[in-house]
Parts: C-alpha cells; structure tokens; sequence
C-alpha cells in the first residue's frame, strides 16, 4: 500500500509542480494563452520527433544494438537522441514565437511559454506515471491474464513486473525532481530562443538553445546508460540546473521604474491578444 501511495504522490507531484508554476508565472504575466500556446509547441515538436527517432534514428544507427555494445556505441546514441530533440523542440519553439508572438518581446511572455512547454511534458509524464501504476497493479492482482498470454510474451510482462515493483523508492521519488530539473531548463531554452528576436540574432540563439538542450539530453541519455539513474539526477544538480537558473538571471528585464515596467507588460499583453 506505501509503494502505491508513493508511486501516485510522484505521478501526481509532476502535475502539480506544471500548474503551480503556470500560477506562479501568471502573477507577472496575466495570460494562460501563452501557457495553452507553449503546451501545444510541446505537443506538435513529438508529433514530429518521436516518429524520426523511431523511422530514422533506428534504422540508420541500429540503436539496440549500439546500447548493448555499451562504450562508444552508448555516446553515439546519446548524441543522436540529444540532437534530434534539440532540433525538434528549439525550432518549433521558434516557430511559436516567429508566427505567433511576432514583435512580442516580452521576457513574463517566455517564461510562461516555457512554462507551458515544460509544464505539458510534466503533466504528460505524470498521468503517464499514474497509468502504468493502474496497469502494472491491475497485472499483479490478475496474473491469469498474464498467464493467458504466449509463452515467449509471459517472460518479457512477467520481468517487467518484477522490475517495476522492484524499483526503489528513491528512484520513484526522483520523478517529481527530474521534472524541475527539465522544467528549469525548458524556461532557460524558451528565453534564450526568445532573445533571438529581441536582439535580432535568431540563427545564433536559436544554435545555442539547440547546443544547451544536445548537451543536456545527451549526457543524460549516456549516463543512464552507463552509470544509472542517480548519476543522471546527480549531474542534472549540479550542471543543467544551475545554468538554467543563471540563464533566467542573466537575461531577466533589467531595473526599470514602476510605470515603465506597468506600461510593457500591458502593452505586451495587448499584442497577444490581437494576434
């Protein structure tokens, strides 16, 4: 019963982390549209991607067979995984903010974009999370079902039984702090496309945002292959995390008098609303 419990509090932690931080992010920026707009650039850039990655990167690269040959074979299939989701989320994310938000240029508008972004992945992950606790519950409390299936079938349902309940509780807990970790870095990737815009350099930050999410992905990817969970989480604190941050400090609107910083945000606002 305290496995379950802890298996729902994760799933539902991630949801809740996305719509906490959209209400957090509104209270500087008074629009959900952008939050809907950063979700749906999510959604749309998988439409995408997920099928590359299964269509392209499988067959060009034999990715199983480059993760069983472990070493080089493991930093090929990061890079490439790392690549194509850079590609994919970065450029529909400029996509967003070239047809959608033209001449909006409002950091409160990036944040809650990325929040959206990040925030859709969360919840996605999240309710994904609660679904395999209903089936994998569903299977254990039924095994004539699983007794039912072909032979060659039960092995392959009947192993991941037993790792998903084999699973330790801090590796379960560590599904809510891996959604920080990606959602800090889905606002730093959604202010730094934004600042293309606003410094007219849409290539260079574009490449950049592009770079950052490559490295991230790839070195998660690699290190979970070769070394676990934890020193995918450990690396995360300690590199992406912190550079997220500083992204968001360094690019934040610098000191302006009240009224200046009142005027530009209601005029952003109003620019949203008329596209």
């Amino acid at each position: 019963m305290w496995d379950t419990a802890l298996r729902i509090f994760a799933g539902l932690a991630s949801i809740g982390l996305a719509i906490g931080l959209g209400y957090y992010v509104r209270r500087i920026y008074p629009s959900w549209s952008a939050f809907g707009w950063g979700a749906l650039c999510f959604v749309l850039s998988q439409v995408f991607h997920i099928p590359f990655n299964s269509l392209v990167l499988n067959n060009v690269f034999d990715m199983p067979s480059l993760v069983e040959s472990r070493g080089f074979g493991s930093l090929v299939v990061s890079l490439a995984l790392g690549l194509s989701a850079g590609i994919f989320e970065e450029t529909a994310r400029w996509i967003f903010y070239r047809y959608k938000f033209s001449g909006v240029k409002s950091y409160e508008l990036a944040l809650m974009f990325g929040a959206g972004h990040g925030g859709c992945e969360a919840i996605i992950s999240g309710f994904l999370a609660v679904a395999a606790l209903i089936g994998m519950s569903y299977l254990r409390a039924h095994p004539e079902v699983i007794n039912d299936m072909p032979q060659d079938q039960q092995q392959v349902v009947e192993k991941e039984l037993a790792d998903y309940w084999a699973t330790p509780t801090l590796t379960v807990l560590m599904t809510p702090v891996e959604r920080v970790f990606a959602i800090a870095f889905h606002l730093c990737a959604s202010v730094l496309v934004w600042q293309g815009f606003v410094q007219n350099n849409q290539l260079r930050f574009w490449a950049l945002a592009v770079a950052a999410h490559t490295a991230l992905d790839s070195v998660a990817v690699f290190l979970l292959l070769t070394s676990g969970a934890y020193s995918v989480e450990t690396c995360l604190l300690l590199t992406a995390f912190p550079m997220s941050l500083y992204v968001l400090w360094y690019y934040r609107p610098r000191q302006q008098s009240a009224n200046e910083e009142g005027d530009s945000l209601i005029l952003a606002y109003a620019q949203v609303r008329t596209t």
